[in-house]
């Protein structure tokens, strides 16, 4: 194996977290070895391709290693060829090894100057995004911590057992067990932590970050009740004959199968539905206030003294882009951006004078917290200094 064909290896294992600390060493040195210059050019000779090498690259990550490419190597605008795979590759080693982190992120690149201008040191040590973490406690009061847990049978409580499925995932039994009353489970996020249930109906909930379902493992009465704090998307089973009903704050959903997300924290001013498709019936604790209906693409927002309003024509996807595993937000207010990312990356924020408002950004979930910070700078009208696991953040 050549030098060119030993450089696409280590780097293709390098994205694909496959490489041992020996082979990270021989990249490295493969890199910086002034011996090999005249490879390296060979490789950034963008009208050559090897023909024998399999490449098994998806075409998002190419995209994504040219973004980040180009951003660190722009070509000439009058160059119209088209750029090889090795052109990409040995850039991608070089960022990789000589400039930092490799991050394959959708976002608008940072200019030289507004890197220069950044606060954020490269030493910090940087914070990893969440993940998939919550813990189960039963009945009994038993606490199960299911990030840690093996896969199979976590639980058994009268015959309704309940199945860690995959990473982020458990699941109860369908098996129809009677049970001598009322059984409830509690599936609970802490910050930084995410995790999907499905219900004894079916029914399939997505748990955000300091969150909580209170649930019967058995849907045994007339209708099927839960209780959430915080953020979680619900794809309802339908049952015409069992209405599905959410309890979070003061506000209940009442749905009979549908698909629809509620935010909900107690420190939010306001309880936000969203709705994707079908319909609910969204009503207040308080008394003399009707129940709005809502149609997909509306939103219910209840507000602090219990009164409903209804927003036609929402950007739903903004509502579920922490679902689908991204950070998009549409001129929204950096405080509520910071807020919310408090409670994903398990950070404290601490504010240091009046900020902008609003900002439109639109990351990949798993960001870093330094990836994601650097984000917001780009947009202008804030500064952030990371010490520890505390976000200073100043205009």
């Amino acid at each position: 194996m050549d030098t060119a064909e030993r450089l696409y290896y280590l780097l293709d294992n390098y994205i694909k977290n496959h490489l041992t600390e020996t082979e990270q060493a021989e990249l490295k040195d493969l890199v910086n070895d002034p011996g090999n210059e005249e490879t390296i050019k060979l490789l950034m000779d963008a009208s050559w391709e090897n023909p024998n090498i399999k490449w098994d690259f998806t075409e998002g990550q190419e995209n994504r290693i040219r973004q980040e490419i180009l951003h660190h190597y722009p070509f000439p605008k009058k160059q119209k060829r088209k750029t090889s795979r090795y052109v990409i590759l040995a850039a991608a080693a070089i960022t990789l090894l000589i400039i930092g982190p490799l991050y394959f992120i959708k976002q608008r690149q940072m200019t030289g100057k507004e890197m220069e201008q950044s606060q954020i040191s490269f030493n910090s040590n940087d914070i990893k995004p969440g993940g998939n973490k919550a813990i189960l406690t039963l009945e009994n009061g038993q606490v199960i911590v299911l990030d840690s847990a093996r896969k199979g049978k976590i639980a058994d409580q009268g015959g309704i057992v309940a199945l860690k499925v995959a990473d982020g995932q458990v699941t109860y039994d369908t098996a129809f067990t009677k049970l001598g009353g009322i059984v409830y489970n509690t599936l609970s996020t802490p910050n930084g932590g995410q995790y999907m249930i499905e219900l004894q109906d079916k029914t399939k909930v997505w748990l955000n970050a300091a969150s909580s379902l209170h649930f019967p493992i058995a849907f045994n009465g007339d209708d099927r009740r839960v209780d959430l704090t915080g953020e979680a998307y619900f794809e309802v089973a339908h049952n015409a004959k069992k209405p599905f009903y959410v309890r979070v704050n003061g506000t209940t959903i009442k749905v009979l199968g549908t698909h629809f997300n509620v935010q909900g924290y107690t420190d939010d001013e306001n309880i936000t539905t969203s709705l994707l498709e079908g319909s609910v019936t969204v009503g207040s604790n308080k008394a003399g206030v009707p129940e709005e209906i809502l149609l997909p693409n509306q939103q219910a927002v209840t507000t602090s003294n219990g009164s409903i309003e209804l927003l036609k024509n929402s950007d739903i996807e903004l509502a579920v882009a922490w679902k689908n595993g991204q950070m998009a937000y549409k001129n929204e207010s950096i405080y509520n951006i910071l807020k919310q990312a408090a409670r994903w990356y398990d950070v404290v924020i601490e504010y240091r004078g009046i900020l902008k408002d609003s900002y439109t950004i639109d990351l990949p979930r798993n960001t870093s917290v330094i990836e994601f910070m650097k984000m917001l700078e780009s947009n202008g009208g804030v500064h952030f200094e990371l010490k520890g696991r505390t976000i200073i953040v100043k205009p």
